[in-house]
């Protein structure tokens, strides 16, 4: 495949899969309905079920047809809690996986499974991702899908041989703004600003909580979270349907106070 690509296609390729979110809340059945793949009950595995991973199983146990025959996690608690908690909603005992960092490549190569949602630290995002395709699975993943360039092209590259995708897992807000949007209240709408403000401080600075989530942000001056304040705005603008986009540009300032202190490092 011809590496070589300039910054237009670079956004085709990078909003398209901002635009592809969902899986999980976004395509939830309506009441009476159930999830099914070819009709029977659809078949997901996680790997990753601490804070947000125990948000997206809660999800997919709260939709009928949805089975959950595997988890995976290196903390034990964490993982016999999740197995509680599917027990407890009705479903058989999950298989769990957890002997190793790397034992999601076993689950996702020994279990019969429709998607893998990937809830991790950002470092094995890709892998997980990457582990799931190769085994004919599709995946859903919490933010950022990937770390570098070449784990986008792994992505897109892994898709085209195995024709199974690998997409972020949360709703797309369609806001009050896009209902006006739609129905032509305010007019045609020819440009939008949007940011985020999330005060990550207790969290970053807890080794409890989330021991790996500080060093992101010292070691990068970036917008860790472009898709935040994206998804919100394309809807509004149409952007994957009707129009792409033509280039983006993001600001951020640097992390000056965080990398000035010594306790930090």
């Amino acid at each position: 495949m011809n590496k070589q690509i300039n910054r237009r296609s670079f956004f085709e390729l990078s909003s398209a899969a901002i635009g592809g979110a969902g899986v999980l809340a976004s395509t939830a059945p309506a009441a009476g309905q159930s999830a099914s793949v070819d009709g029977r009950p659809a078949r997901f595995g996680f790997v990753g079920i601490g804070g947000r991973g125990s948000y997206h199983l809660d999800i997919a146990l709260g939709i009928d047809g949805v089975e959950v025959p595997a988890i995976c996690d290196i903390n034990d608690e964490r993982l016999h809690r999740a197995a509680r908690l599917i027990r407890e909603s009705g479903r058989r005992e999950p298989k769990l996986y957890g002997n190793t960092r790397t034992d999601f490549a076993r689950m996702c190569a020994e279990e019969d499974l429709d998607c893998v949602v990937c809830c991790t630290s950002w470092k094995w995002h890709a892998p997980v991702l990457l582990a799931a395709m190769r085994n004919g699975k599709n995946a859903a993943c919490e933010v950022p899908l990937i770390q570098t360039l070449d784990e986008a092209w792994e992505i897109i590259e892994t898709h085209e041989k195995t024709g199974k995708w690998a997409t972020l897992g949360f709703k797309i807000p369609y806001s009050t703004l896009s209902k006006m949007v739609f129905e032509g209240v305010v007019g045609e709408v020819t440009h939008c600003e949007g940011g985020y403000v999330h005060d990550l401080r207790m969290t970053k600075f807890n080794p409890e909580r989330e021991p790996w989530r500080l060093q992101p942000a010292l070691d990068r001056n970036a917008n860790l979270y472009p898709d935040h304040t994206t998804c919100a705005l394309m809807p509004a603008m149409d952007i994957n349907h009707a129009d792409r986009f033509d280039f983006l540009v993001s600001m951020s300032s640097k992390s000056v106070m965080m990398n000035d202190d010594e306790s930090v490092r």
